[in-house]
């Protein structure tokens, strides 16, 4: 920055090398010769074409919030779109100044009096105006305009170029080139943007060039300074020795701290790159350990699984249901087709087989236990028997039945029924 207007690095090539200036550059030059001069007033050379031009806008009361209208104005006229001209004007004396570096026309010095008389009439102005005329030095190439323009800027307003009537010769432009590229470099303000992004800096996110002196962001310090390196460019033509030389000793620091940032941008990549490494590293620990504990929860729940198989005898004893309590109580035994059995032509429920087996349901066969709990079934009274109790019962009962009843019933021979004795 240079005021209100921005100075890039290109801007700076532009100035240093055999290049056309751009606005920036002129507008920035001007501004602070106007900023030395009390009184005087820079007219951007935007707004500058418009008022020439003979805008019709330029003549509006709301053309221009600021009172532009001071002792002196300057400022840069870019005249045809591509060739630098210097217009001045003296409010107190109504004095007008334009130079032209390839020589000023009469009628185009009419025609911009005329148009400037306009402007000023309708901010209360009021003429006439007379052009004075200064002698400075011609341009000799395409490109040098802008140069000659700041140079005859400086005369005007700083030297006695309209009190002796010429701007004296400022010597190869090579080197006013270097020295006004210097001059701009130095008046620039490199704290409050980026040199790099030109973005705007906040404290905590900013480091000082050790060879420039200019403030970037972190982000933007891992590049190398283009400041540097056009300072170092700009050194070697010449200037004003005694700020521009620098000792072997500056020379090295500012070598060491450009390593040393380097070094420490590297660190830090190295050392983000090894915590990332090390999150991963635990992430995959602690996914092959939770990968570890379902296989080993697996493993623990089949060799249950296969210790509770183990254990399931292939046959149950259980006490007869209708028998007398005691020390003569009778035990059946259940076998695990007997158990088929009752679930194929019974349908019984895991409860009903609870009851018939006895003991907890995590004892149970697996085949009783995928049945469920309760169902519709085809049991009966007798279902809680087991088949040896049932077989006991009936037999039982047809025992009785012959020792105590003749066989009275039709078609039943006496061989028949003496066989359930």
């Amino acid at each position: 920055m240079c005021g209100p207007h921005n100075i890039f690095v290109s801007t700076l090539r532009a100035v240093f090398e055999d290049c056309d200036i751009p606005d920036e550059a002129i507008d920035a030059f001007l501004f602070n010769i106007c900023k030395s001069c009390p009184g005087s007033m820079h007219i951007v050379t935007e707004t500058l074409a418009k008022i020439l031009e003979g805008s019709k806008r330029a003549c509006n009361a709301y053309f221009l919030k600021q009172n532009i209208l001071k002792k002196k104005i300057l400022g840069a006229y870019l005249q045809n779109g591509n060739h630098w001209t210097l217009f001045y004007a003296d409010m107190d004396n109504l004095t007008i100044v334009f130079m032209d570096s390839f020589g000023e026309s009469k009628e185009k010095t009419k025609t911009l009096v005329k148009n400037w008389s306009s402007f000023a009439e309708a901010r209360g102005c009021h003429g006439p105006w007379t052009v004075v005329s200064v002698k400075h030095p011609k341009q000799t190439d395409s490109h040098s305009c802008g140069i000659h323009v700041i140079m005859y800027a400086e005369a005007i307003m700083i030297g006695d170029a309209l009190r002796n009537g010429h701007v004296p010769d400022f010597g190869p432009i090579a080197s006013v080139r270097a020295q006004l590229c210097k001059q701009l470099f130095n008046l620039s303000d490199r704290t409050g943007k980026c040199s790099e992004c030109l973005l705007t800096l906040r404290p905590a996110n900013k480091v000082q060039c050790r060879g420039c002196g200019a403030n970037r962001h972190k982000r933007c310090a891992q590049k190398c300074c283009r400041l540097c390196e056009y300072c170092e460019q700009i050194r070697l033509h010449g200037g004003d020795e005694e700020n521009d030389q620098r000792t072997e000793k500056e020379e090295e620091e500012r070598v060491e701290s450009q390593a040393k940032n380097e070094k420490e941008v590297e660190e830090k990549v190295e050392s983000q790159e090894k915590n990332e490494m090390e999150v991963e590293e635990k992430d995959e620990e602690d996914r092959n350990e939770m990968v570890a504990v379902e296989d080993r929860e697996k493993e623990e729940e089949k060799e249950k699984e296969e210790g509770q198989s183990q254990s399931q005898p292939d046959f149950f004893v259980v006490p007869g249901r209708l028998a007398i309590t005691g020390p003569k109580k009778k035990t059946y035994t259940i076998t695990p087709e007997e158990i088929n059995r009752r679930i194929v032509g019974e349908k019984m429920s895991a409860h009903v087989f609870r009851c018939l087996l006895g003991g907890r349901m995590a004892n149970l066969p697996a085949i009783v236990r995928q049945q469920p709990p309760k169902k519709k079934s085809v049991t009966s009274i007798f279902s809680c028997l087991s088949e040896g109790e049932a077989s006991d019962l009936a037999t039982g009962f047809g025992s009785s039945l012959a020792r105590h009843f003749k066989p009275v019933v039709e078609g039943v021979s006496k061989e028949t029924a003496e066989s359930t004795k």
